[in-house]
C-alpha cells in the first residue's frame, strides 16, 4: 500500500473510507426518491407544476424512480461512477430550477445558504465519479 492509502485495487484505506460518501449520496437519493413517490403533491408533482416542468405527474415519476434506482446502485457499488452521473443529473436540474434564481435575486450569503445541500452534495457526487465506489463496492467483487 502506498504512503497515501491508494484506491488501486480497492486495498488503501481512502478506498475503503468511500463507502461513507456512497451512504451519505445514495440514502439521500433513495430516501429523495421514496418520498417523491409518498408525498407526490408536495414535494414531486406539485413542486414541479409551482416550478413550471411540462408534465410535472410524468416527470416525478421518472426522477423518483431514477433517485430511488441510483441511490440503490451508490450504496451498493454497483456501476458507482454511472449511477453518481444521473444523480449529478438530477442535482444540477434541482440546482437549475430552485436556486440558480438566488444567485441572481439575493446576496451571495443567502445565495450560498439556500443552495448548501445542493451544492455539498454536488461535490459528493463529482467525487464518487472520480473515486469510483471503493474497497466495499460490489462492482469490485466481480
Amino acid at each position: 500500500m502506498s504512503p497515501a492509502g491508494s484506491s488501486k485495487g480497492g486495498g488503501g484505506d481512502a478506498s475503503k473510507a468511500v463507502i461513507l460518501i456512497r451512504i451519505l449520496v445514495g440514502w439521500f437519493y433513495l430516501f429523495e426518491g421514496i418520498e417523491k413517490f409518498m408525498f407526490s403533491d408536495m414535494m414531486a408533482a406539485g413542486q414541479f407544476h409551482k416550478l413550471g416542468i411540462p408534465a410535472p405527474h410524468a416527470v416525478a415519476i421518472l426522477v423518483a424512480a431514477l433517485e430511488i434506482l441510483c441511490g440503490v446502485a451508490v450504496l451498493l457499488g454497483v456501476e458507482t461512477r454511472w449511477a453518481a452521473g444521473a444523480l449529478l443529473v438530477v442535482n444540477l436540474c434541482a440546482i437549475a430550477a430552485t436556486k440558480v434564481h438566488l444567485f441572481r435575486h439575493k446576496d451571495i450569503w443567502t445565495a450560498l445558504h439556500e443552495s448548501r445541500l445542493e451544492l455539498s452534495l454536488f461535490f459528493a457526487i463529482v467525487f464518487l465519479m472520480v473515486a469510483g465506489g471503493g474497497a466495499y463496492a460490489i462492482e469490485n467483487r466481480r
